[in-house]
């Protein structure tokens, strides 16, 4: 018989935090914190679930973490944090971006994402059919021209803390995605990042140390390739 996987996710940027525990493929449970500061709790957070699951630290095979993009504070704490874990266990890590975690959870067609980046900037990606078309950090004005290309008649559905921050990005878009759904998904769940950490962790996707991911570093890229 194979032998059990223990693992754990974590999703910790902006002002939650949400860790999950899995057996394999499946989330065994899981806990959410919504306190200010969250991320700054994490070890004791961590520490608890695993208790009442009866899982010991030294069970767990690998740690997944999204890596962001996000809040800069909390994605430092809690990389930081993870990092530190990793080593002195001496297991692998996978990273897991923020917007892999959302095409994973809503598994639909088109899906626009948008994050706060503070200061009129916006963390954005757009994804067809499980493939980030775009992805990068400009100012939300800056968007129609950036995303005329995907323009598609279909339902695209909008998620991300950055369309309640920016209320007229969809306005401006409305040549663009004439057809859309916002949905009320801020973030993405610890259990969507587990989701692609245990496929990436299958494929050997593992890592010694997390970076956390910085789009304010590259202004757009268009399928993986940035632009000229």
């Amino acid at each position: 018989m194979p032998t059990d996987v223990f693992f754990i996710s974590i999703q910790a940027t902006y002002q939650s935090l949400g860790i999950a525990l899995f057996k394999n493929n499946d989330c065994i449970a899981s806990v959410l914190s919504e306190q200010a500061r969250a991320s700054s709790s994490l070890i004791a957070v961590l520490q608890d679930l695993l208790k009442a699951q009866g899982v010991s630290f030294e069970q767990l095979s690998f740690i997944v973490a999204d890596a962001g993009p996000g809040a800069f504070t909390s994605l430092r704490v809690v990389i930081a944090t993870v990092n530190g874990l990793a080593f002195a266990a001496n297991i692998p890590l996978v990273s897991v971006s923020t917007f892999e975690g959302f095409v994973a959870q809503l598994n639909q067609p088109h899906v626009l994402m948008l994050l706060n980046a503070f200061n009129n900037d916006v963390y954005f990606a757009y994804a067809n059919n499980g493939l980030l078309r775009a992805s990068g950090c400009v100012k939300y004005t800056e968007l129609p021209a950036i995303l005329a290309a995907e323009k598609t008649p279909d339902l695209v559905h909008v998620v991300g803390n950055g369309l309640h921050v920016y209320t007229e990005t969809m306005m401006l878009l409305q040549e663009t995605f004439p057809h859309f759904e916002e949905t009320a998904l801020l973030v993405p769940s610890a259990e969507n990042i587990g989701i692609v950490g245990y496929k990436k962790w299958q494929h050997g996707q593992t890592v010694k140390k997390l970076e956390p991911l910085y789009l304010k570093t590259l202004l757009y890229q268009e399928q993986g390739k940035p632009s000229k």
